[in-house]
């Protein structure tokens, strides 16, 4: 028997409820393309399989629908992959609302800044 026999694909994400659990690959994946996003826009949770890009649209839709603010709250342990996530969700956002290039730019202009604010707070706090 060959050991590779039982392994199936990396899927780190799933939902528990209305929640995404995602779990950090530690490596890029093709399943952060611009054709997922695609796939994902205007789908309904549990249409398609878990993804960070089901949570954006969602919460991008129902900002549509109510006309009221959203927030995706992101938590985990260090190096859980939360500012991917974040980045993750922005692109989506920045990709659906037609004007990529420019909310791409003011991302990829204020990465940096929360990266730091996040790392000196941990500092602060003794972790």
């Amino acid at each position: 028997m060959g050991s590779n026999k039982f392994l199936v694909p990396l899927c780190p994400q799933t939902y528990t409820g209305s929640i995404l659990v995602a779990v950090n690959p530690y490596q890029l994946l093709s399943i952060y393309s611009p054709e997922h996003i695609r796939q994902y826009t205007n789908k309904k949770i549990g249409e398609m399989p878990p993804h960070i890009f089901a949570i954006a649209d969602n919460c991008y839709f129902n900002m549509k629908r109510n006309s009221r603010d959203q927030c995706c709250i992101i938590s985990g342990e260090s190096g859980a992959g939360k500012t991917e996530s974040t980045k993750l969700i922005l692109q989506f956002l920045a990709a659906i609302s037609g004007q990529h290039s420019w909310i791409e730019q003011q991302v990829l202009e204020a990465t940096p800044i929360l990266e730091g604010r996040a790392r000196a707070r941990r500092v602060g706090l003794g972790g």
